[in-house]
């Protein structure tokens, strides 16, 4: 028990000192007037009290200490914000809303386990972050304008409302439809709308490319379909757009071995196509390099941007993409029962992450060969670098569409020749 104690003394410790030393660098920064007197010192006190409670509440089986201990922390919080109101004017609560929230994470940690453990940590972070991001929070705030807020309110809509409240199941006799599924892919594009927006303000044209590194990790194709929505809005952006889709593209496949390595385990499905992935790979970084630095050479000046939100383009997707899940879906019904290939197809035109993991999840199981495995893995990768050539058609831009297509097939072509050129070599 006495190790338990220290192990989460110290814990409770270290996460209120987290959010005291911001506290204690903000009162520094803009003087004492301004702030109240929690430092440093007052906000791991704060924590260890919450932490004493639960741990004396947990041991006397009585939760009468923790409600003694949350009525001490009400009582020294509201004189000290009345105090400091009467004396300096300053009626700002945030600090005193801290206290509490320091307070409880400090419970959390007395109530043992890990779980509690992360929602502590959780909390800590997450207020230390919200304390320190204040300034920029507010110089952001301050820039926001109608159309800003309202985007966000369609956002919160899509994701917060609907998509809970669709069901995660087959609607239709053919178990072809699922809502749930379909939505999250509007989900997707939306959020990557908002965080691309987001980064272009801050970052300007960087900011497409920045989101889109990590958008492919997300969804490559729904990444590639808003980086062409924004070069049909802002035709200087054609090479930020081009390096910007090719690098989707790029971390697709990378989330690809991702789910194959570190997910399913496939260590053995990964040795037969981790040449194939890296040399396409390769070809769609480069791209993507030598794109940026012709977008570099080209653009200058600010980026300017409006609608960081639009349903138009967010629900065309959402229809696109319907449609290719019953295209898919067809092809698999009429032609699935005859081998992997048309389901590999099929399913490829619009998830070929959940074809690439079926098929990791079968290797692992002894269920197909692995080199079997391989060449479907390929043909699905293949396959989601070729559907880009559809979806960049939102661009309408004939240089743009060009160049994507060509890149992508050169690196769809390249895994299969490494591939069997490899096999070749082997055998």
């Amino acid at each position: 028990m006495l190790y338990q104690f220290l192990q989460e003394f110290v814990l409770s410790v270290m996460l209120a000192a987290l959010v005291g030393v911001e506290r204690e660098h903000a009162r520094q920064a803009f003087g004492k007037k301004k702030f109240p007197i929690f430092g440093i010192r007052t906000t791991i006190l704060f924590g260890l009290l919450g932490f004493l409670t639960a741990f004396v509440a947990g041991l006397s089986y009585n939760p009468l200490f923790m409600i003694v201990g949350l009525v001490l922390a009400l009582v020294v919080t509201t004189s000290v914000y009345v105090a400091n109101a009467i004396v300096h004017k300053h009626t700002g609560a945030t600090t005193y809303i801290s206290m509490f929230v320091v307070f409880f994470t400090g419970m959390f940690v007395g109530f043992g386990g890990y779980a509690n453990y992360l929602i502590a940590v959780i909390l800590a972070v997450a207020t230390t972050f919200v304390l320190a991001a204040k300034r920029k929070m507010v110089r952001w705030s301050r820039k926001l304008t109608n159309e800003d807020i309202m985007s966000a309110i369609k956002f919160a809509i899509i994701a917060f409302i609907i998509f809970p409240l669709l069901p995660n199941e087959f609607i239709d006799p053919w178990h072809m439809i699922n809502p749930y599924k379909i939505w999250y892919v509007v989900v997707a594009i939306s959020a990557i709308y908002f965080v691309s927006y987001v980064l272009m303000k801050e970052l300007s044209h960087l900011g497409l490319v920045v989101s889109s590194f990590f958008g492919g990790l997300v969804n490559s194709s729904a990444t590639v379909y808003q980086i062409a929505d924004w070069l049909k809005k802002q035709k200087s952006l054609l090479h930020y757009a081009i390096s910007s889709a090719f690098l989707a593209c790029f971390t697709g496949q990378l989330g690809d071995l991702i789910v194959i390595v570190f997910v399913f385990g496939g260590i053995s499905l990964f040795k037969v196509i981790a040449l194939p992935y890296m040399t396409s790979m390769a070809i769609l970084l480069i791209a993507s390099f030598v794109s940026y630095k012709l977008s570099k050479k080209k653009v200058s000046g600010k980026l300017k941007i409006k609608s960081p939100f639009s349903l138009k383009p967010v629900l065309e997707f959402g229809l696109f993409y319907f449609g290719l899940v019953i295209f898919g879906g067809m092809l698999n019904r009429m032609f699935g029962g005859l081998s992997l290939l048309p389901l590999v197809v099929g399913g490829s035109l619009f998830s070929s992450s959940t074809v690439i993991a079926s098929l990791t999840n079968m290797v692992v199981d002894g269920d197909i060969a692995v080199t079997t495995s391989a060449e479907f893995v390929l043909l699905a990768a293949s396959i989601s670098l070729l559907v880009k050539s559809f979806w960049i058609q939102k661009a309408r831009n004939k240089k743009f569409s060009k160049i994507i297509i060509v890149g992508t097939l050169l690196a769809a072509a390249s895994m299969f020749v490494v591939f069997f050129l490899q096999q070749f070599l082997v055998n």
